[in-house]
């Protein structure tokens, strides 16, 4: 097929596939998560010379963003959210290009950019895309990393392969795990003598000069240059100790949690769990079109794939090496965002049964080339229409439910202060409307004295905290200044699962005095209540 024509049609698969992402994206609102808002105001912290390093996330999305921000001036917060969204969405699409340059270490042309179409459409990836999130920068450069290092045609790629997975690195910490992706594909490549492991320390070498400003800050701030804020609550196993602030200092090992329960329970929780919630994740992920190739794909790829043994050996390498690291985490959060990585890996595998079918055709019959053609197009047909109706549902709450929750927290933060809790996601404009505000600065935001800022008394704070019951709750809550809870009609966070009730049955529980209802703002989507503790009441009620 014609490079020219191959350019023309994956520049129309990305004109297509941005204006999807528009189509789905309401600028006057913001998104919802708070990952969005974390990233967007290190950026403003590095534009004021504070490289400081969050305990979980890495400055290399910020540090783009900054870049970005530097050419804008805006007293507004969501012109510089939006702006991110509008980099994020650009760099999703324009991940087509290096999606079928890997695509092609595999296939024909033809098929290569069916399984660009496929990521161009996928829904997940879609949506994801529009939230300023480090995924599809990071996406792109573990496809590039992967790419350059099957690439024989020209020399050294395969440094360009290290250096590229170092800046992912830069973009999220478990990007360390492609660098044993790429080292153990780099020995199966090139054979284990003395000129390839001087190629290969070479390699190392490069990857870790690009790293070194990151590790010898965090070795600086924390006294480990591989720092993880979760790890020392990760083998607790319970969801809440990893976010709650009073159980921020908690330590608890593997060891510990072998003494306390056994080798066997250690076993079940950590590693039957954990990899029954990646698949079940993982299944989930391949909605609603790659679940019909994916299963048939995966089998074909041990038979008669058509694809060189190697490069099979190679892909799966890439798939298992990047959830394996995900299996214990899994166990406790089995969050699909952080598998988003792996979607181009299940999109090749999903594209080898296409392929077969239409070359082959099936046991009965084979296809003509115009029937070929023909199947092609009813592949397309197919991945294009479902990608847009899942799309559609894929974020079932109505603009009037967003637009009704934003309303509520505005509500909230100009009439309350202190400390309240989140029973379920009632909250998740509260980061912007407090850095929206005309009288908070959020240009002037530095990292390192985040603590101060989202622990201001004289301001609307969300907290968590790691509690077994209600009333185990308000004894926590006491001696962290907890002074409200907030509570939605039709949610329940999965860490507060006592709070079920606590909506409905307010008779029940006299030391929480109803202070808002969003009945006064008469909502018609979204229901949330907001009690005040009465430490009083509480320590009275027998």
């Amino acid at each position: 097929m014609n490079s020219k024509i191959i350019f023309l049609l994956l520049i129309a698969i990305g004109l297509v596939s941005f204006s999807i992402k528009l189509y789905h994206i309401d600028f006057s609102l913001p998104p919802t998560s708070d990952d969005s808002y974390g990233y967007i105001l290190r950026s403003f912290s590095i534009l004021n010379n504070d490289f400081t390093e969050p305990i979980r996330k890495t400055l290399g999305w910020p540090i783009i963003l900054s870049g970005l921000y530097n050419l804008i001036d805006s007293n507004n917060f969501l012109d510089y959210v939006n702006a991110g969204r509008l980099l994020s969405m650009i760099i999703s699409t324009l991940t087509i290009f290096p999606m079928y340059l890997f695509a092609r270490k595999f296939f024909n042309e033809k098929f290569s950019i069916l399984a660009s179409l496929m990521f161009a459409f996928e829904p997940h990836l879609l949506y994801n895309s529009a939230s300023a999130l480090s995924e599809p920068i990071f996406i792109l450069l573990t496809i590039s990393s992967c790419y350059f290092i099957l690439e024989k045609k020209f020399n050294y790629s395969y440094i360009l392969a290290f250096l590229i997975c170092g800046l992912a690195v830069w973009m999220r910490f478990n990007g360390l795990i492609t660098l044993i992706i790429l080292s153990i594909i780099f020995f199966v490549t090139y054979k284990p003598n003395p000129k390839n492991l001087l190629k290969y320390s070479g390699c190392l070498l490069i990857f870790f000069i690009i790293l070194t400003p990151m590790l010898v800050q965090k070795n600086e701030q924390y006294g480990n240059p591989f720092y993880f804020s979760q790890t020392n609550q990760l083998f607790s196993g319970n969801y809440a100790d990893i976010l709650s602030d009073n159980s921020r200092d908690l330590v608890y090992s593997y060891s510990n949690f072998i003494e306390d329960y056994g080798f066997n329970e250690f076993v079940q929780r950590f590693l039957f769990t954990g990899t029954f919630n990646l698949l079940e994740s993982i299944v989930k992920l391949a909605f609603p079109y790659l679940i019909v190739f994916l299963p048939f794909g995966i089998i074909l790829s041990f038979r008669h794939s058509g694809i060189p043994k190697s490069k099979i050996g190679s892909l799966w390498i890439m798939l298992l090496g990047s959830i394996s690291i995900f299996v214990i985490y899994f166990s406790i959060i089995p969050d699909k965002r952080l598998i988003y990585h792996i979607l181009p890996f299940l999109i090749i595998f999903s594209t080898i049964i296409i392929q077969k079918i239409v070359q082959n055709g099936t046991s009965t019959f084979s296809f003509s080339q115009k029937q070929k053609n023909l199947t092609i197009l009813c592949f397309i047909i197919f991945i294009v229409v479902t990608s847009c109706l899942f799309t559609i549902r894929y974020d079932s709450s109505s603009d009037l439910m967003y637009k009704e929750k934003f309303l509520f927290t505005e509500h909230i933060v100009t009439e309350f202060d202190g400390k309240i809790l989140d029973g379920g996601n009632t909250l998740e404009f509260l980061k912007f409307v407090t850095f929206n505000s005309p009288t908070k600065d959020f240009k002037s935001y530095q990292t390192q004295y985040q603590d101060e800022i989202f622990k201001n008394p004289e301001r609307l704070n969300e907290i968590a905290l790691s509690a077994t019951s209600l009333k185990d709750l308000i004894r926590i809550g006491e001696s962290y200044q907890l002074e409200y809870i907030a509570v939605s009609k039709d949610n329940v966070d999965q860490l507060y699962p006592f709070l079920l009730d606590v909506y409905t049955d307010e008779k029940s529980n006299p030391f929480l005095e109803k202070v808002f209802d969003t009945t006064a703002i008469n909502n018609q989507k979204f229901h949330a209540k907001v009690f005040k503790i009465n430490y009083e009441k509480f320590f009275d009620t027998p």
